[in-house]
């Protein structure tokens, strides 16, 4: 699982190139899915993401619904979440790395605080 870890820091935290193939043939299929889940549990936002062979792609949807892939979903993450982008992502590591090595794509969605 390590090198899993490695791929997900280099992608989330040190600017790493994403993969637009791996996001379409793992993630673009639940989109729908999870505009749904994002409206039912009232989330501000929800973001999803996977790594396969050392690739790693990653999926974000605002309270709107619009879809940021890869790159624009990690730039919108910092956007929002600032000085505390670092902090949360490696808090949120451990739950990313125990669903993908269950064989599960791990699902976060987020309600900020007011």
């Amino acid at each position: 699982m390590k090198k899993t870890e490695r791929y997900l820091i280099k992608a989330l935290l040190h600017g790493g190139v994403m993969a637009l193939s791996l996001y379409e043939y793992e993630l673009k299929e639940d989109v729908d899915k999870h505009r749904k889940s994002l409206i039912e549990d009232q989330d501000d936002f929800m973001f999803t993401l996977t790594e396969n062979g050392g690739h790693v792609a990653m999926m974000l949807l605002d309270q709107s619904g619009e879809v940021y892939i890869n790159e624009a979903a990690r730039d919108w993450l910092i956007d929002r979440w600032g000085k505390a982008y670092k902090p949360n992502i490696l808090k949120l590591m451990p739950y990313y790395l125990n669903e993908l090595k269950q064989g599960r794509i791990p699902v976060q969605g987020i309600k900020m605080m007011k």
